[in-house]
């Protein structure tokens, strides 16, 4: 995904940068649950949507807040501090306004074309139990640079979509179908 780098996330509606974050997170999350194990799509929906909720975004940030710079806690708040002009459905309306500012946080980020710091806060939650595994039909040595960052359990040359390395994905991440 290309994007410009002439325009500065700072000069953004902070509604527009969640817009954006929204979206960079919800990458992040199906390609966690994606790598995980074959799943039907309804489950792979369900588990997604249990993720990117309101509610979900809102532990997120709380658990990321220590890791931020003083930039990135700028782009959070402004982001939370937003005015939003709606009513929650569920949960509540400061849950809403820290998953905004997480959300504005993460379309600050890849603005300023920082995938691998977005990557790095990623990790931490996977430090904090989330459960991480690459899956892929590239070679080793690919697999392993994209490895370094991330720093999971992977398998190369999967053979995906074929069953057999997800089942041994999710044996060795300690997970099931169900």
């Amino acid at each position: 995904m290309e994007h410009n780098n002439k325009i500065s996330p700072n000069s953004l509606n902070p509604i527009s940068l969640a817009f954006l974050g929204d979206a960079v997170y919800e990458v992040f999350v199906r390609e966690h649950l994606a790598l995980k194990g074959d799943r039907p799509p309804e489950e792979l929906h369900r588990l997604a949507v249990s993720f990117v909720s309101a509610t979900a975004q809102a532990s997120v940030i709380e658990k990321l807040m220590p890791l931020l710079t003083e930039e990135e806690l700028a782009a959070f708040k402004r982001g939370r501090n937003a005015k939003t002009h709606f009513t929650p459905k569920h949960g509540e309306l400061i849950q809403y306004r820290r998953a905004t500012g997480f959300e504005s946080l993460m379309g600050y980020l890849y603005l300023l074309g920082q995938h691998e710091r977005a990557k790095e806060l990623f990790a931490h939650l996977k430090e904090l139990g989330y459960s991480c595994m690459l899956l892929s039909n590239n070679k080793e040595p690919r697999v392993k640079m994209f490895n370094d960052v991330v720093r999971v359990n992977y398998i190369y040359n999967a053979g995906k979509p074929l069953p057999k390395n997800y089942r041994k994905a999710m044996e060795i991440i300690g997970t099931t179908k169900e």
